[in-house]
């Protein structure tokens, strides 16, 4: 019963990195079609 707690605590600890490294991602992402767009525009 010990094992299953942390077992489950770890996969939670998993999960909300994985999310956090999703949004990350996408925050990146954004900016860099916000920038490649720019240097379209200006050029």
């Amino acid at each position: 019963m010990d094992t299953n707690n942390k077992y489950r605590q770890k996969n939670k600890i998993l999960y909300l990195s994985l999310q956090l490294n999703r949004s990350t991602l996408q925050n990146i992402g954004n900016i860099i079609v916000c920038e490649w767009k720019a240097l379209l525009l200006t050029t």
